[in-house]
């Protein structure tokens, strides 16, 4: 294959054997989940934990080359990689830098970056790397997303994506259809491998050669076979399983040979659904192992043991029958040794090939047995069992469990939001929904994080303005922001205008204004957000001395503050650390409209930028301030006074220093995730 390449796999039933080990191939794998589509990039995070977890394994010399390739790759941005992957963390160790905080649409691009600097970086000529990822017809947004830059950033050698689909499921107006075509646009090589059920011919050599009989010896049976499973391989798995349970294809120590039954083989019912075929297999297994099964199906296809005995509790299905959302009170001791019994039962499933066991992690064989688990649940009966499910994981993790299972606890929870009946239970509800999307946002999955703050909007229902006002204007804001991310600007108008009709005071408003201001930059609507720039400024008392469309005052303004800077600029690094909060206000808001006012209309950035060090001047200095000094440079260079430009620009520097504000460090605009400010500098640095 090139380089760089995708490969496409549709259907089949042996897809995980193409990560099988190569000695000079490095591999890594995951699995999207049904269940788990709001949890955001759940397989990419399994698939390169797992791959660091086999580095770390690896013996020292491979951890050490892993580690320093990595670290002089990334530089100070491999903290942002060790939250997303822990396993990296046990590589890389303490030598990572907290990542500066920055804005949630930059920390998105700064991962992105950071991201496709690991992936160049472990992908050598040496050791290829193959990413293989499963069920791609379920996979997020954004996981889809960075599937694309990954195959698509040419700068990433010796790799090649796998990815596994039903295309039974997927047409050109679904997610992925469309990432295909979005790929196949952007000249990536593409190799589609479509995997049919398997003709008699070879079900009879597969029969042949598992149980060593002669091929004119199985074709009845394969004839048998073929009929009652339309050559569909899981099907005849099971099927051939299910033969060797009820001794109709057994081993004879008489014969020292396997003897075939076809009469009562052929008389055998067996059901084309999968789902029926597997249902009738649980079905023979102890009801305790059929329980824990049912528990595990709610879940997901997979699920940790520290995360499955937080509800692997017999109570759940007691509870689900009185109609009753409490624990029953039982001591430690007592719901410990049941966990642990249901735990034995549970693994009878591993036994019995239905469950796979992966170091600390459980995964079902294959979705169709966690469909035909979750199917033996009575439909009135499972959001109940989700809702029981959600709040076990909850109220039985510790506190520094619970920032790693609020995924999995809130949307079992979600499934419910229709039996919440008191003020009370919503309002927790809602807080979660707020905490899980905080922790959507901090992994930069935008989607995921507005569907929780959506979530919690509607659950508090149409009076939550007057009866959870704080947590509304939370939810509020957050929804607003992902969704700025996320580009629906229609949205981020909607949610901004609730807020500004609901609002009791301007402080409240002020976070709505703010996001409004940056979606209408998005937009190239600048008049709308000046204006309404100036807006919040006046309501502060802040607004500038004179108009924006006063041209000669802007220039006299201007020209007066320069001759401030004539003689020397090391006065600013006297002033004192700006606090009043109303000044902070107005810098971020001036700070926000610098950058698209430069390239909209430079007149309005000189104005912008002298207003800003005059509010410098009087309230003191914050990061925006360094901001301020670096616009007033770049117009200082543009009108021609270079060693003006230049004083005013190493002041900038030496502020940013002074104040350690990373974040606002303009020559580093893709390791700070601006790419307006990465952009900018790039034509700056042509143009000199």
């Amino acid at each position: 294959m090139p380089p760089n390449s995708f490969s496409e796999f549709t259907r089949g039933g042996a897809r995980h054997r193409l990560l099988r080990k190569r000695e000079n191939v490095s591999s890594a794998g995951g699995k999207f989940d049904q269940l788990q589509h709001a949890q955001p990039l759940t397989a990419i995070i399994s698939a390169f934990d797992r791959y660091f977890d086999e580095a770390s394994g690896s013996g020292a010399e491979c951890i050490d080359v892993t580690k320093n390739a990595i670290l002089e790759a990334t530089g100070d941005c491999c903290g942002v990689l060790t939250d997303f992957f822990p396993s990296l963390g046990q590589i890389v160790g303490s030598h990572c830098v907290i990542p500066a905080q920055i804005g949630p649409k930059e920390a998105q691009h700064r991962f992105e970056y950071v991201f496709r600097l690991m992936v160049r970086t472990i992908a050598k000529l040496s050791k290829p790397v193959v990413f293989f990822l499963d069920d791609l017809q379920w996979a997020d947004a954004y996981s889809l997303h960075l599937i694309t830059t990954l195959v698509t950033d040419k700068a990433i050698q010796n790799f090649t994506f796998i990815g596994c689909f039903r295309d039974d499921e997927v047409d050109n107006t679904h997610p992925l259809g469309i990432t295909l075509y979005e790929i196949r646009t952007r000249s990536v090589a593409i190799t589609k491998i479509k995997v049919n059920n398997i003709i008699k011919e070879d079900i009879n050599a597969l029969i042949s050669d598992t149980f060593h009989l002669s091929d004119s010896f199985t074709a009845s049976l394969t004839d048998i076979v073929h009929q009652k499973t339309n050559g569909n391989i899981f099907c005849i798995l099971q099927f051939l399983q299910s033969l060797c349970d009820g001794g109709l294809l057994q081993w004879s120590s008489v014969s020292n040979s396997w003897e075939v039954k076809n009469s009562s083989i052929e008389a055998e019912f067996f059901p084309h659904d999968k789902v029926r075929i597997l249902v009738r297999r649980i079905l023979h297994l102890p009801e305790k192992t059929q329980y824990a099964l049912k528990l595990m199906s709610c879940v997901g296809a997979s699920c940790l043991e520290s995360t499955l005995m937080l509800f692997l509790d017999e109570n759940i299905a007691i509870n689900v029958k009185k109609k009753e959302m409490t624990n029953i009170d039982d001591k430690p001791s007592q719901i410990r040794k049941q966990r642990n019994d249901l735990l034995l039962f549970f693994k009878f499933a591993v036994h019995e090939g239905l469950i796979k066991e992966e170091g600390a992690n459980y995964r079902f064989s294959h979705d169709h047995i966690q469909f035909a688990a979750y199917s033996l649940i009575p439909e009135d009966e499972k959001i109940l069992w989700h809702l029981q499910i959600g709040q076990n994981v909850w109220e039985n993790a510790s506190e520094r469990e619970k920032d790693k299972v609020i995924f999995i606890a809130v949307d079992q929870m979600n499934y419910a939001l229709g039996l919440l009946e008191s003020d009370g239970q919503k309002e927790n509800l809602a807080k979660l929904n707020l905490r899980a999307g905080e922790k959507a946002m901090s992994l930069s999955t935008f989607s995921s994080s507005a569907l929780y703050f959506d979530s919690g909007i509607q659950i508090l229902g149409k009076h939550q303005w007057e009866n959870n006002y704080e947590l509304s204007l939370h939810l509020h804001n957050y929804y607003a922001e992902a969704e700025y991310c996320n580009g629906n600007f229609s949205a981020v108008g909607q949610a901004a205008g609730v807020i500004l009709s609901k609002a009791e005071s301007p402080s409240d408003k002020v976070r709505a204004y703010f996001i409004l201001i940056k979606a209408l930059c998005a937009q190239n609507r600048l008049d709308e957000a000046l204006n309404i720039g100036i807006k919040v400024l006046t309501q502060l008392g802040k607004q500038p001395p004179s108009e924006f469309s006063d041209v000669p005052a802007i220039y006299a303004n201007f020209n007066k503050t320069a001759s401030i800077f004539k003689d020397t600029t090391d006065f600013f690094l006297n002033f004192k650390i700006m606090e009043d909060s109303d000044a902070l206000i107005a810098m971020n808001f001036l700070g926000e409209l610098l950058l698209p006012t430069y390239f909209f209309n430079q007149d309005i950035c000189l104005w912008l930028v002298d207003h800003m060090l005059q509010l410098s001047f009087v309230h003191g200095v914050n990061k925006d301030s360094a901001c301020a000094l670096a616009g007033f440079s770049a117009m200082l260079f543009g009108l021609g006074d270079l060693e003006g430009s230049k004083n005013v620009g190493r002041m900038a520097l030496r502020l940013q220093d002074e104040l350690d504000t990373q974040e606002s460090l303009p020559r580093v605009g893709m390791q700070t995730g601006d790419i307006q400010i990465a952009l900018f500098n790039a034509r700056t640095e042509l143009e000199d």
